[in-house]
């Protein structure tokens, strides 16, 4: 007997392709350099060294809105003073931090037993 082979059926499958996959761009980045500065750096703020030693002038501060300079015999005394004058004349208050840059800033920087440049640990 001769046995009949069924006929085999191809099964083929239905390849998909994927598209190719894209290149990334590459991007030319050139590393930009930073430009060199034109300007003077910004000096450093000055601090005094303490409020209990006179500095060079005394303790004064030139109001530039009035155009009056205000003295007194201590720091704190000097805040008080310039406060009552601004508000009387009523122009915005200053910091104790303001008047201290201003008598800082006045003091030349070969005077290093007057200033400092960086600020105090403690009052």
């Amino acid at each position: 007997m001769a046995s009949k082979k069924a006929p085999v059926k191809k099964v083929t499958t239905k390849k998909t392709t994927k598209a190719p996959a894209k290149k990334a761009a590459s991007k030319v980045t050139s590393v930009e350099s930073k430009p060199e500065p034109t300007e003077e750096p910004l000096p450093k703020r000055k601090y005094l060294r303490s409020y209990r030693v006179v500095p060079p002038g005394g303790w004064r501060y030139y109001n530039e809105e009035t155009k009056e300079t205000i003295t007194a015999p201590t720091f704190e005394m000097l805040i008080r003073r310039v406060n009552y004058h601004r508000q009387h004349r009523q122009v915005p208050l200053k910091t104790a931090a303001d008047i201290e840059e201003q008598i800082a800033g006045n003091i030349p920087d070969h005077e290093t037993s007057w200033i400092q440049f960086r600020p105090r640990s403690s009052f």
